[in-house]
Order: structure tokens, then sequence, then C-alpha cells
């Protein structure tokens, strides 16, 4: 028996640390499996990239990101719609803070600008000109990105309306 074999499991369950070595994974194993790449599918990650970064097998990622496509596809699961409007409400918000405090980083820049015109520092004005034009183009992404993720439809109006096309057509 090596030490390893010998070794009293410790209950931590990581992606390089299962209290076991061959098999499928205890169902406690599976949830902290889903609950580490959940994450990324949901942040619209691909399965490769997911495994990359996990350190889980890519057959293993794949399984769940294919259940996981399934539920949304068949809407039987109102759990995970729910999840997934919840995590585009969060984004909203997120995005909302963001634009707002760089906003207020930008009226901070330009209090500096006009106290170094006062003073005659051209260098100055010029250096933060320069990050009040970044800290525009910034906001500028954010409010894009916002626009169209609120204008984007979630997958329940999304079927809704494949529903309400198929009664149109007769089918």
């Amino acid at each position: 028996m090596t030490q390893e074999e010998g070794k009293e499991p410790s209950g931590d369950v990581t992606n390089n640390e299962f209290d076991h070595k061959q098999g499928r994974p205890t169902i406690q194993e599976q949830a902290k499996i889903q609950s580490e790449i959940r994450p990324y599918y949901e942040g619209g990650y691909n399965a490769t990239f997911t495994a990359n970064k996990t350190g889980y097998d890519i057959k293993t990622v794949l399984r769940h990101f294919n259940k996981w496509s399934q539920e949304l596809l068949n809407s039987e699961n109102g759990d995970f719609l729910d999840r997934v409007k919840e995590q585009k409400e969060r984004t909203i918000i997120n995005l909302d803070n963001q634009i707002y405090s760089l906003e207020e980083f930008k009226k901070e820049i330009e209090a500096i600008i006009k106290a170094a015109l006062r003073t005659g520092n051209l260098e100055l004005v010029e250096k933060f000109s320069k990050i009040k034009l970044k800290a525009i183009e910034i906001i500028g992404k954010f409010v894009s990105a916002k626009i169209n993720l609120v204008n984007t439809a979630t997958s329940d109006v999304l079927i809704e309306l494949e529903k309400m096309g198929e009664k149109k057509d007769g089918v």
C-alpha cells in the first residue's frame, strides 16, 4: 500500500484532488464540478476554454454544458431561466455602477485640468486630457455593452416568440 492509498480522504473536492482515483465522481464531487464550471457556461465561455481554466476533462465540461443547453432549449427548467435573467440584471447593474464611477472619475479629471490651466501647467493639462479621453472612450464602451445587453431578448422571450410564430403559421 502506497502512502497515498493509506491517506484519509480530505473531503476537499477540487479538480485535482478527488477522494478516489477511478470511476465517476461522487454526488458531492459532481456538485463541486458543476458549481465551478457553471459560471463559465453562464458567462458564455466555450467548453475548451473552461476545461483549460478549471483543469477538468473536456468531456466532463461538455457533458454539463450540453445538459444545461438542453435545459435552456426545452425551457423545462424555470430555475435556469430565472438564473439567466438574474445574471443579466446583475450585469446591467454592474455596468451602471461602472459607468457612474467612470463619470465621477471624469469629473475629478476635469477639475484637475481646470486647476492646471489656472496655474499655467500645460504639461499637466495635456497629460490629464489624455486620461479624460481614455475615460470617455471606456464609458462609451460600457454604455454600448449595456445597450446591447438590455436590448437582447432572454431565452424565455425567444421561445415565446417562436411559439407565437408557430401558432400564426398554423403549425
